[in-house]
C-alpha cells in the first residue's frame, strides 16, 4: 500500500470535516500520519468460496448459518459466495497505541487513515474476486460484513473460524467481538449467474 492510496477527502470524512476543508496544520499532520502509517502497514487476507442457500431470514453455508434478512436479500439469486477476511496487521495497533499516548489529534488521523486503509485493501480483493468469477460467467454482488444491517456481529466468529484466520492471517476477536489486529474486517461476497 502507497500513501497515494488514501483518500484525503474520504479522511477528512471520517474526521468529521464533511465538505469542509481542514487548516493548514491539520493537512499537515495527516501527511505526517499518512506517512508513518503506510510503512506499518502488514496486509494479509484470506478467502474461501462457499456454497450457500439463501432463504427468507438468512443463509446456510457448510458449518454456519447468518441469520440477516438483508443480508438474504443481497445474496438473492447466489448459489456460492466467498468468504473473506483481511488485516493490516498488529503494527497499525502499535503505531495507534504510541499516538494514544502522546498525541491525540494524531491518533484520531491514524483512526481514519487506517479506516481509508483496510477499505483499500477490501476493495482491492472484492475486484480480485470480481476478476475471476467473471472468467466463470458469474457476477459478484458488494461485500457485506458482519454488524451490517441486522447481520449480528456475533457472525464474526464464524468467519474467523471457517477461514482458519487465526492460523492464516494473525486474526483473533476478543469476547467483546473486538478484531485484533483492530484495523481488520470479515465479509461475504455472493456469486450469481445473473447479475
Amino acid at each position: 500500500m502507497t500513501p497515494q492510496e488514501i483518500n484525503i477527502k474520504e479522511l477528512c470524512r471520517y474526521l468529521g470535516y464533511g465538505k469542509n476543508e481542514p487548516d493548514e496544520r491539520t493537512k499537515a499532520a495527516i501527511r505526517s500520519v499518512i506517512d508513518e502509517y503506510i510503512p506499518c502497514v502488514r496486509e494479509r487476507h484470506v478467502t474461501l468460496e462457499v456454497p450457500i442457500t439463501v432463504g427468507a431470514d438468512g443463509v446456510a453455508l457448510p458449518g454456519g448459518y447468518l441469520p440477516s434478512k438483508s443480508l438474504a436479500r443481497t445474496l438473492d439469486g447466489c448459489e456460492c459466495a466467498v468468504i473473506m477476511a483481511a488485516t493490516l496487521g498488529a503494527e497499525c495497533d502499535r503505531l495507534m497505541m504510541r499516538y494514544e499516548s502522546s498525541d491525540m489529534a494524531k491518533a484520531a488521523i491514524a483512526q481514519a487513515c487506517g479506516a481509508c486503509a483496510i477499505e483499500v485493501l477490501c476493495d482491492r480483493i472484492c475486484a480480485d474476486i470480481e476478476q475471476v468469477a467473471a472468467l466463470r460467467g458469474l457476477y459478484s454482488r458488494r461485500r457485506f460484513s458482519p454488524g451490517y444491517g441486522d447481520l449480528p456481529l456475533e457472525t464474526q466468529n464464524f468467519f474467523i473460524a471457517a477461514l482458519d484466520a487465526q492460523k492464516k492471517i494473525g486474526l483473533t476477536l476478543t469476547s467483546s467481538l473486538m478484531m485484533v489486529p483492530t484495523k481488520s474486517v470479515t465479509a461475504i461476497v455472493g456469486l450469481s449467474a445473473q447479475e
